[in-house]
């Protein structure tokens, strides 16, 4: 939470789909269960509950039915493999295939310059 700066934190002992999502939310959901998460992010956003996301997800599902309403964001696919933080501070691969950032919101241009050092930034052309 050192980098996220968060105010509540679901864990997996907490099942996250159970809590109303509100204001600025980053996800990273399980990898094996994306599409009950995916949904949730897309209609608490479209709703108005959420006024800002950023999600994390392996780049391998781009071409999974759950990652479909993705392609409508700001997406920022990883140059590389990305590490994780543990709670104590080590650095742990997680992944072995690449990863995406996914943006909801208004501040797109903001998210694209500072995810840039990040990968390569992408949105669906045309609008």
């Amino acid at each position: 939470n050192r980098t996220v700066g968060a105010a509540i934190i679901y864990t997996k002992d907490d099942n996250g789909l159970d809590h109303p999502w509100k204001g600025r939310v980053f996800m990273n959901p399980p990898y094996s269960k994306n599409k009950p998460f995916a949904e949730k992010l897309v209609a608490e956003f479209k709703a108005g509950n959420i006024t800002q996301a950023i999600v994390l997800v392996g780049a391998h599902a781009i071409e999974t039915q759950w990652f479909r309403p993705y392609w409508d964001f700001v997406l920022c696919f990883t140059g590389r493999r990305i590490k994780f933080d543990t709670p104590d501070g080590a650095k742990i691969a997680g992944n072995i295939n690449g990863s995406v950032f996914v943006y909801f919101g208004e501040r797109q241009k903001t998210f694209a310059h500072e995810f840039t050092k990040h990968g390569f930034v992408v949105k669906r052309w045309p609008e």
